[in-house]
């Protein structure tokens, strides 16, 4: 095994940090929201990235942002499209649940929706496009509430820590309450009542990758579906059935368009879990594990 060693500052930050993406010569990469950002771990050892990287023996890039919107993930694969070469495999995270639905018609009363979290960043990095120009052009003042956090960050040095009294090595129901008061309900998305699905961003970000030449890796990240059935049954709306249906239907999206995915669906124990979809460093070592066996694998056969 090959220790990996990190060259960035702020590894959950890298994304952001365009003054050290500078000569990038990296094979793989994360693409990903806070769900990939190892959030409840103790140090960069126990990250995802960091294990993926030292049981394949090369460098992750680590490309996940806290709080990103599926629309941050669509600007990010464009951005790696000019970030890193052909051939790159960039291993996405598909949060349980998250709405993949392209609902740019929407824009007039979802403005933060449809323009995401981090706008100001893909402005920075010149990445405005047909997704974007028109929202610019009629808000060019108007910034959403995760970008002003961001900008205060930059300016006050913002850096994120490890071990944290919020963000440590933490079990969801033996370490305080948190896991409950983020997730008090099922509420992760709207249309969570609704049995029809829709994940036409995750062929968008297939696209933009695939035009860039680069490999993606859709990751069915695991839920804890042991906090899940804790929760009320909304009308005639049970959230396990309900999450079951939503696996289902991405599984066979994602097989119906021939995208390469990896489901990690019930590999998580209760114990791997620090809230209702981040997992803690015990979660994030089963997680990293069977991702490397699953590229590992992909580079024996020839493809992945």
């Amino acid at each position: 095994m090959t220790r990996i060693e990190s060259r960035f500052a702020v590894p959950r930050q890298a994304l952001l940090n365009k003054s050290q993406q500078t000569g990038l010569r990296y094979n793989y990469a994360l693409l990903g929201d806070s769900v990939f950002c190892s959030p409840f771990v103790d140090n960069e050892s126990q990250t995802l990235w960091k294990q993926i990287g030292n049981t394949i023996g090369e460098p992750v890039f680590p490309g996940a942002l806290n709080g990103a919107h599926p629309r941050d993930l669509v600007n990010a694969a464009i951005y790696y499209g000019k970030l890193f070469k052909p051939g790159t495999v960039v291993i996405i995270d598909v949060m349980p649940g998250r709405n993949w639905e392209d609902d740019r018609e929407n824009y007039k009363n979802r403005f933060e929706e449809i323009l995401g979290n981090y706008d100001c960043t893909w402005r920075k990095n010149d990445l405005s496009n047909l997704y974007l120009d028109f929202m610019v052009n009629l808000y060019p003042y108007r910034i959403g509430v995760s970008d002003l956090k961001t900008v205060i960050r930059w300016i006050t040095n913002y850096v994120p820590s490890y071990k944290t009294a919020e963000s440590h090595n933490r079990i969801w129901n033996r370490d305080g309450d948190l896991a409950f008061n983020r997730f008090k309900s099922w509420n992760l998305e709207s249309g969570h009542t609704s049995y029809e699905f829709n994940f036409s961003r995750i062929d968008i970000i297939a696209k933009e990758l695939l035009y860039s030449k680069l490999e993606p890796i859709f990751i069915l990240t695991p839920l804890n579906v042991y906090l899940l059935n804790s929760y009320p049954v909304s009308g005639t709306t049970s959230p396990i059935r309900w999450y079951s249906s939503y696996r289902e239907s991405l599984v066979s999206h994602l097989k119906s368009n021939h995208l390469t995915y990896l489901d990690l669906t019930g590999l998580v124990p209760s114990e791997g879990f620090a809230d209702l979809v981040h997992t803690n460093a015990y979660g994030d070592a089963l997680m990293s594990r069977a991702i490397a066996r699953f590229i590992k694998a992909g580079q024996a056969t020839g493809h992945r």
